[in-house]
């Protein structure tokens, strides 16, 4: 596991297995909006590594087999938006790559091609989804990165990557991938590509409003 630590913000990885990965289109549920995945540690070890973490999340259970992977499991989250220091602020959803480290999807300016990781409702416009999105099948091999961070409530996490290990072939009805976040743009479909600026080079976002 790699920690890197950005002022307050610490960045964790772990390796399992993904049910229901809505990584594409923000999901709302009990007035929240956000991106979501079912995350199964792959074994005991890392597991253990996710209670350490001291994320304030309840592990669940799966023993439905018809249901994706079985065995205990966390919901890691993204927010489509949150008020850091009286301003509202937007995000982009998780960065998703190939297990070669190779970016499949990200956020990018329009204007100066950096990608974004978040940014002010006045500039929603400028905001471009891109890489061309594939369908991420229950029980599929990941290695997940989030940020945790202190709240008032304890450690509070957010799901900033998916690393495709083993993809599984999406079961469902459809083959097209998910729709694109009503939030954004997109830009042509093109190929994976070099990760030349990791994810983690962003400022944290929890001490400064970016974009």
């Amino acid at each position: 596991m790699t920690n890197k630590t950005v002022s307050k913000t610490e960045y964790l990885e772990f390796e399992g297995y993904v049910n229901w990965a809505k990584v594409y289109q923000a999901e709302t549920s009990f007035g929240k909006t956000e991106w979501v995945i079912d995350f199964f540690p792959l074994n005991d070890g890392e597991l253990a590594k996710v209670k350490a973490s001291g994320i304030q999340k309840t592990m669940k259970e799966n023993t439905d087999p018809s249901k994706g992977s079985i065995g205990k499991y966390i919901k890691f989250t993204r927010p489509e938006n949150k008020v850091i220091k009286g301003n509202l602020v937007y995000y982009t959803g998780p960065i998703i790559l190939d297990q070669d480290g190779n970016v499949i999807v990200d956020y990018v300016s329009k204007e100066t091609g950096r990608r974004v990781f978040s940014y002010s409702p006045e500039n929603k416009a400028d905001v471009l989804r891109r890489g061309s999105p594939i369908n991420i099948g229950n029980g599929s091999k990941v290695k997940v990165t989030v940020s945790t961070y202190d709240t008032l409530k304890g450690k509070g996490h957010k799901l900033e990557s998916l690393k495709l290990l083993e993809l599984v072939e999406y079961a469902g009805r459809s083959t097209t991938p998910p729709p694109l976040s009503k939030m954004v743009s997109e830009m042509p479909a093109e190929p994976a590509r070099e990760n030349v600026k990791g994810w983690d080079t962003q400022k944290t976002l929890d001490d400064e409003i970016p974009f």
